[in-house]
């Protein structure tokens, strides 16, 4: 038979102290979450008879509830596991069908049965069906399964191979037996059926009961604290509810530690820290401390910014082979990706970890092309693609927020959102509300609204006028972009929200736009004001740097490859050809723009530009016009 508990107080209690936050150098703060039930089934055994029902219920047709989960780990190079689990799901609606996402790389997912939590009976399994391009198994039930009802999927002797994308490892060499061995998961968004069979349902949160077997005389850590250690299984205590691919672990043997108790860094909680290095040769614990202090310190300022301590008693960090530069998998309600990009360079900055700038990497991940931009649907968050993948330039939001509206708008809009929907999780219509709260300004919400609910990013056109300044968007949609404009008579906020904004303006000299780069728009200027940017480059005079002037050409660069700029008149062709020289002089263009560029001026351009041309530069107006003109 079937019961539902929820958790005591003091079960909670012991799992918070002894929980482990994360796994990998440079672990992201979280913010806080809900309980979930959980549920625990009996197993019947019945005979099945084969029938032919066809697909009846979608994947989401399950909210899964609980995992229980047994791994045992077979080889660590190359990585191989054998395993066990129970997924614990209720049906939303009534059908004969129950899915699990499966990756290529399960094999022998065969063993499968599938027990009536309610009823305590097994129900038959007619047949499997394996659609290979979704990844999806789906088992097709003798008998139709009612809404609202508990089952247990049991998925037996699966094993997973060639799963290094999402696994790091580590083995002693020939030459040095004694060397540690280490094997531990990196998963990511959509990457937990490479490793399990699951219910990939990326707004449902599930608890996990985790158990690997490693070696007898190995260690493992996963998200949870240490519950028993019986002949090299480990088991752990229930999970906070979380997404499937933020369940995580780490096996090592003959590794290096350092502990650390728990403790207070200016009146802030500092968790119990254990810091697991893949190595032991010549190990110095003083040449690794910085790792804990550099920790410690994130702590203390995420502590201070977001007014919640730290959540849970415990902190496990690796120094690991790990390919990416730094990974983590907390098992707990995380922040939105971009945010906590953005939120890494806010603390590096202010912390000086790494000799890097916001300003620099909002620069670095700018586009260069804008054609590609549209046809990808990532910044949408509702969408599954978010789930799998989130560049980093949808951070720039973020910087742009903090410039316009004063250093501290986005982390009190996190104070807000701490303090409103801790334990629970967020709208984009909650940040908006929260970012509106904390600067008073309701510009503010409409920015972060729009960024992530579309495809694109706003394009404005700057056109110079004797006495004014004309702005067009050249976008389809209307975008709420500040903009600041710089010129002799100082700088000026520009709040551009119609098609076409005009505002009285008058310089003496140069009228840049953005010239300090805050902006997410990519801004074109008329080819007069570039002609004065040539001039501008080596004037002390000039509102912007060298650096800044060459991100605002490029944008140039950009824009004018989507074809969105109309050829120019005769008389503004040596002017185009003369931007395009010192472009070309000062290399500001690289790749498809820069083959424009040189054909634009010349009408030749290098071998390896030929088909460039002719596929791109000669579909462009205004680069054909140039080329042609005399």
């Amino acid at each position: 038979m079937c019961s539902v508990y929820h958790k005591s107080r003091a079960e909670k209690k012991r799992e918070a102290e002894g929980g482990v936050l994360g796994l990998g150098v440079g672990s992201r703060l979280p913010a806080r979450l809900l309980k979930a039930p959980t549920i625990t089934c009996g197993s019947n055994v019945g005979v099945c008879k084969q029938v032919t029902s066809g697909c009846t219920l979608p994947p989401s047709a399950f909210s899964p509830l609980h995992y229980s989960l047994n791994l045992s780990i077979q080889s660590v190079v190359p990585t191989t596991f054998e395993g066990d689990v129970q997924i614990f799901a209720k049906a939303n609606v009534g059908g004969k069908q129950v899915s699990l996402n499966v990756n290529n790389q399960l094999r022998h997912v065969e063993d499968i049965h599938v027990v009536n939590c309610d009823s305590g009976g097994t129900l038959c399994v007619a047949k499997t069906v394996f659609d290979q391009h979704e990844q999806l198994l789906s088992l097709i039930l003798f008998d139709t399964v009612e809404a609202g009802t508990n089952l247990r999927i049991d998925v037996l002797k699966f094993t997973s191979v060639d799963n290094k994308d999402i696994t790091y490892s580590q083995i002693a060499p020939r030459w040095n037996r004694n060397a540690p061995t280490m094997v531990g998961s990196l998963l990511t968004y959509g990457s937990a059926k490479k490793i399990f069979p699951v219910m990939e349902v990326p707004a449902q949160k599930t608890s996990f009961d985790l158990c690997i077997r490693f070696t007898p005389t190995g260690h493992v850590r996963s998200n949870a604290a240490t519950k028993t250690v019986v002949d090299g299984q480990t088991c752990f205590e229930k999970t906070f509810p979380l997404s499937t691919h933020q369940i995580a672990f780490s096996a090592f043997e003959k590794a290096e530690t350092l502990i650390y108790n728990r403790t207070a860094l200016d009146g802030v909680y500092i968790p119990a820290v254990e810091i697991v290095f893949s190595l032991n040769r010549n190990f110095k614990r003083e040449k690794h401390e910085w790792i804990y202090n550099e920790a410690t310190k994130v702590i203390s300022l995420m502590t201070q910014w977001t007014s919640f301590p730290y959540p849970l008693g415990a902190l496990k960090i690796f120094s690991a082979p790990i390919r990416a530069s730094s990974h983590s998998a907390l098992g707990l309600i995380t922040l939105q990706e971009s945010l906590t990009t953005y939120l890494e360079w806010k603390v590096n900055e202010q912390l000086e970890i790494v000799n890097k700038t916001r300003a620099a990497e909002i620069e670095t991940i700018r586009p260069k092309d804008l054609t590609a931009e549209g046809r990808d649907d990532t910044r949408v968050l509702r969408s599954l693609e978010t789930m799998q993948s989130c560049p980093e330039r949808f951070v720039s939001i973020f910087y742009t927020l903090d410039e316009t509206f004063g250093q501290d708008t986005v982390i009190n809009m996190l104070r807000l959102i701490f303090l409103k929907f801790a334990y629970s999780s967020t709208s984009i219509s909650d940040w908006q509300q929260a970012v509106v709260e904390a600067t008073g300004n309701h510009y503010a919400g409409q920015m972060l609204s729009e960024w992530f609910s579309r495809k694109t990013r706003p394009i404005l056109h700057l056109h110079v006028m004797a006495q004014a300044l004309q702005f067009e968007q050249m976008t389809d949609e209307l975008w709420t972009v500040p903009v600041e404009v710089a010129g002799s008579s100082g700088v000026q906020l520009v709040a551009v929200t119609d098609k076409t904004v005009v505002i009285p303006y008058s310089s003496h000299d140069y009228v840049i736009a953005d010239p300090r780069r805050k902006s997410t728009a990519m801004i074109v200027h008329d080819v007069d004001s570039y002609v004065r940017m040539i001039r501008c480059w080596d004037d002390s005079r000039c509102p912007a740097s060298q650096s800044g002037l060459r991100g605002i050409v490029r944008d140039l660069a950009a824009v004018l490859l989507t074809n969105k700029l109309p050829a120019p008149q005769i008389s503004d062709i040596p002017k185009w050809k003369a931007v395009f020289k010192f472009a070309q002089i000062h290399r500001i263009f690289d790749g498809n723009a820069a083959c424009c560029a040189e054909y634009a001026i010349s009408r030749t351009a290098d071998i390896a530009c030929t088909w460039v041309i002719r596929d791109t530069c000669q579909k462009i107006s205004l680069i054909n016009a140039v080329a042609a003109g005399a």
